[in-house]
C-alpha cells in the first residue's frame, strides 16, 4: 500500500527543524503504529482463540494471526458505537419527554381540582 502525505509550508519547515529527514520520519512514525497495531490485533487473536475450546492450535506468526482476524475495523467499530450512542441519546430524550408528560399531567389535574 502506498499513501501519500502533503504537507504545507509551514508544517514542512517545522518537521525539519524536529527531524533529520521528514519522509524518513514519516515513514518510521507510519511502521512503528503499524507495528504496534499488529502487536495489538494478534494479542487480542490469540486470547480469542486460547479461550475458545474448538481451536487446537494458534499460528505463531503475527502476521498470519492478523491476516486470518475477523476483528472489525475502526470504523465499523465507530459506526456501532455512534449507533449505540444514538439508541442511548432517543432513550434520554424519551425519558425526558414522559417525565415532562407527567409534570404536565399532573399541573392540569392541580388546575383542575383549584378550578
Amino acid at each position: 500500500m502506498e499513501y501519500i502525505v502533503t504537507l504545507t509550508e509551514a508544517e514542512q519547515k517545522a518537521m525539519e527543524h524536529v527531524a533529520l529527514n521528514v519522509q524518513d520520519w514519516i515513514t518510521n512514525a507510519v511502521h512503528n503504529r503499524a507495528r504496534q497495531a499488529i502487536d495489538t490485533v494478534a494479542a487480542l487473536e490469540v486470547e480469542r482463540m486460547t479461550n475458545d475450546p474448538k481451536i487446537r492450535a494458534i499460528p505463531a506468526n503475527k502476521n498470519d494471526l492478523v491476516m486470518n482476524s475477523k476483528l472489525p475495523s475502526a470504523l465499523i467499530r465507530q459506526k456501532e458505537d455512534d449507533s449505540k450512542l444514538e439508541v442511548e441519546r432517543q432513550q434520554v430524550l424519551a425519558q425526558k419527554a414522559a417525565e415532562e408528560a407527567a409534570k404536565l399531567a399532573a399541573a392540569k389535574k392541580l388546575v383542575e381540582e383549584n378550578a
